[in-house]
C-alpha cells in the first residue's frame, strides 16, 4: 500500500494540473493587436483625360494626421524626404518624383511627379508614413488630397481630374 500511495498523490495532481489548464476562463484580458506603426498612402488620379492628352505632371498636397510623419532630410532649396519614402508607382512609373516637406506645418506633405513622357490616369505615387508610438491613427484619419492639379506635356492644366487616396496600415 505504501508503495501505490505516492503514485495515486502524483496522478491526482497530475489530473489536477491538466484540469486547471484546459477549458474554463480567464481572467487575463487578450492581448490588444498593436499600433499600427506605418501607414502607406497610394495616390490615384481620376477622371477621363481629353482626347490625344497625357498627364505631364501632377502637383498634389496632403494633411497628414498628428502623429503621423514623414521621414525627411534638408538640402539646400527645401526639406525633402528620404529616398523610397515617395515613390512613382502605378501609370507613372519611369516618371520623376519630388517630394517637399511643407510649410507652414509638418503635418503637410507636397509631392510633385512629372514624366515627360506622359502617363495616363490611375494610380501615381505611393507614400511611406511613420505613426508615432502612442497614436491611435486609422487608415480613415487620412483624408482626401487637400490640393491637386494636372498639367498636360505642354504645362497646360487638365480639368476635370481628382485625386483619391487609400491608406493601408502596417
Amino acid at each position: 500500500m505504501k508503495k501505490i500511495t505516492p503514485l495515486v498523490w502524483l496522478t491526482a495532481a497530475f489530473v489536477l494540473f491538466l484540469y486547471g489548464g484546459c477549458g474554463g476562463s480567464s481572467s487575463t484580458p487578450p492581448t490588444p493587436t498593436p499600433n499600427a506603426t506605418t501607414a502607406v498612402l497610394t495616390l490615384s488620379s481620376a477622371g477621363t483625360l481629353p482626347a490625344n492628352t497625357q498627364i505631364g505632371g501632377v502637383d498634389v498636397t496632403l494633411n497628414l494626421p498628428v502623429g503621423a510623419t514623414v521621414k525627411t532630410a534638408p538640402s539646400k532649396a527645401a526639406v525633402v524626404t528620404y529616398s523610397g519614402i515617395v515613390t512613382v508607382s502605378g501609370v507613372a512609373v519611369g516618371a520623376n518624383a519630388i517630394a517637399i516637406g511643407a510649410s507652414p506645418t509638418p503635418e503637410q506633405l507636397k509631392i510633385e511627379v512629372a514624366n515627360p513622357s506622359g502617363f495616363g490616369v490611375g494610380e501615381f505615387a505611393t507614400v511611406t508614413c511613420d505613426i508615432a508610438a502612442g497614436s491611435n491613427i486609422s487608415a480613415a484619419d487620412f483624408a482626401s488630397p487637400v490640393a491637386f492639379s494636372a498639367v498636360d506635356l505642354n504645362g497646360v492644366p487638365i480639368q476635370g481630374l481628382t485625386a483619391e487616396l487609400v491608406a493601408t496600415m502596417q
